[in-house]
């Protein structure tokens, strides 16, 4: 018996977000304040200051031969008490180029955020040829607070990290709207008598047209499978790759 298994991508991003894509971070008992010419932490009820952080990345649907594309990050701070002592926030990003295909102009970054003034940052990000393989780029990013008065033990404050997945995500449940049917040229087969079965493999693309796809054949001892300029032969095996966006098309 034929079996027939599919591998395709999409493109997902993987973020500790709520519905409206931000994430909100709030300090509490992080205030420092001088007393004599020692530093203290002074603990607090209330908030002391709230940020905001946005991803996004552009394009949303990464081709499969893209060659860089963008990430942008977004913050906005606000001060929720008035005796703070200063008027903007340092932070620095850092990016953690974890996959060896992907490189960046910077591997960290540092920049201020001044009160209820928000900034975007964008950065690039140059991806190297996939070299034959399904596995998804990794990219992981952390924002950390540089600021003494917003440190937590003297440490600085990381408020978020990104995980940045090129691929079918943490879970590796595709959704591209693929299918994929197996249509035979003829209904019946004579045992001892037909030599040859010609079966169409259709597969159709109704989403993202921009994944690699894997068709493999599995047959059973005795079967051949013939070969195409598409498809290869791997002992009891018949595989095909695609590396192009498919759009709807067949294969025999």
């Amino acid at each position: 018996m034929k079996q027939l298994y599919f591998l395709s991508f999409m493109f997902c991003l993987i973020n500790i977000v709520d519905n409206d894509d931000k994430v909100y971070y709030e300090f509490r008992n992080s205030y420092k304040f001088s007393q004599s010419d020692n530093n203290a932490f002074a603990g607090r009820n209330e908030s002391v200051i709230e940020v905001s952080v946005n991803w996004c990345t552009n394009p949303d649907i990464l081709p499969v031969n893209a060659t860089s594309f963008e990430l942008e990050l977004h913050i906005t701070s606000v001060n929720l008490i008035n005796d703070l002592g200063f008027s903007q926030v340092p932070f620095k990003v850092s990016l953690d180029d974890m996959d060896v295909r992907i490189t960046t102009e910077k591997e960290y970054d540092v920049f201020n955020v001044f009160f209820n003034r928000p900034i975007k940052k964008t950065y690039i990000l140059n991806v190297k040829p996939f070299e034959n393989t399904f596995r998804p780029l990794e990219l992981k990013v952390e924002v950390v607070i540089k600021n003494d008065s917003l440190s937590s033990e003297g440490k600085p404050f990381s408020i978020g990290e990104l995980l940045y997945k090129h691929g079918c995500g943490s879970d590796f449940e595709c959704q591209t709207g693929l299918s994929i049917s197996l249509i035979p040229e003829r209904k019946e087969f004579v045992m001892d008598k037909d030599r040859e079965v010609v079966v169409n493999a259709i597969v159709e693309n109704k989403a993202d047209t921009a994944y690699q796809l894997q068709i493999q054949f599995v047959v059973s001892d005795g079967v051949t499978l013939q070969n195409s300029s598409q498809c290869f032969k791997s002992q009891s095996s018949y595989i095909c790759n695609i590396s192009e966006p498919l759009e709807v098309g067949k294969i025999q």
